[in-house]
């Protein structure tokens, strides 16, 4: 039975080959598929792929100067934290200094 069910069906392709493809509307079916496919990334896809991009660029901008506005405050806090070392060490400079000179004096070495 398979056998014959092959024989007709070889046999219809033969006797109309556009059975089979469907014929000469199958062209302008596909020709209409692809100019919508086509369409719809021209007019849909794209737009919205150029707007995701977009809005993502925009983003990235906004965290990149919250985050420049957040280092900006961290450097200032970070030079004030220096500035406050630079001036406990110069008072512990002058601190040592005096209490070198008073040592000395005690001594008898400087006059």
């Amino acid at each position: 039975m398979n056998g014959s069910v092959l024989f007709l069906l070889a046999q219809s392709q033969l006797a109309d080959p556009q059975a089979v493809s469907g014929g000469a509307v199958a062209g302008w079916t596909s020709a209409g598929m692809l100019m919508a496919v086509l369409g719809w990334l021209m007019l849909k896809h794209l737009p919205d792929k150029d707007k995701q991009v977009k809005d993502l660029i925009d983003a990235g901008r906004a965290v990149e100067k919250e985050l420049r506005a957040e280092n900006a405050t961290e450097r200032e806090n970070c030079d004030k934290r220096i500035e406050a070392v630079n001036a406990k060490q110069d008072g512990l400079a002058e601190f040592m200094r005096v209490r070198a000179e008073a040592a000395a004096k005690r001594k008898g070495t400087i006059r």
